[in-house]
C-alpha cells in the first residue's frame, strides 16, 4: 500500500495540538509514502504553482518521476522564489495569520452553535471548519 499525505496544511496548527508527518511513524511507513508539501495554502500563493513531493524512497522515487513525466508542470520560477521567502522569512506574518484564524474560528464555532439543528468540532488546524447539518435531513 502506497500512502500519499498532503501535508500541505502543516503551517496552520490553531491549538497546542502539534502536526505528525505521516512519514515520521516508522521507516517502513516512509518507504511507502509520498507526502506533497507547500507554502501555497499558510502564504497564499497557490496561483504561483509551487508545491514538492518527498519520497524518502530511492527506487519509488524513480517511479514517481517517470509516472508524472509530462503530468507535472515545472515550478513556476516566481512560485519557487515566493516559497522560499516565505519558508524562510514568512514566520511573523505566519502568526498574525493564525491569531486572525483563531478569532474567526471562534466566531464561527458560536455562531453555528446559536443555530438550531447546527453543530460542529471546533477545527484544530486550517481555515476549513465542517459544520453537521445532521439535523435538517
Amino acid at each position: 500500500v502506497t500512502v500519499v499525505s498532503d501535508e500541505i496544511w502543516d503551517d496552520l496548527i490553531l491549538d497546542d495540538s502539534c502536526h505528525i508527518p505521516f512519514a515520521s511513524l516508522d521507516h517502513p511507513a516512509a518507504r511507502r509514502s509520498i507526502t506533497f508539501v507547500a507554502a501555497s495554502k499558510t502564504w497564499n500563493i497557490a496561483g504561483l504553482g509551487c508545491a514538492a513531493a518527498i519520497v524518502p524512497n530511492e527506487d519509488f522515487r524513480k517511479q514517481w518521476r517517470q509516472a508524472g513525466g509530462g503530468l507535472v508542470p515545472m515550478v513556476n520560477p516566481l512560485g519557487y522564489a515566493a516559497s522560499e521567502a516565505a519558508w524562510k522569512d514568512g514566520e511573523p506574518w505566519r502568526q498574525k495569520l493564525l491569531d486572525v484564524l483563531k478569532y474567526n474560528k471562534q466566531l464561527a464555532v458560536e455562531a453555528i452553535h446559536e443555530i438550531p439543528g447546527l453543530s460542529c468540532i471546533p477545527p484544530q488546524a486550517t481555515y476549513l471548519l465542517w459544520v453537521d447539518c445532521n439535523e435538517w435531513v
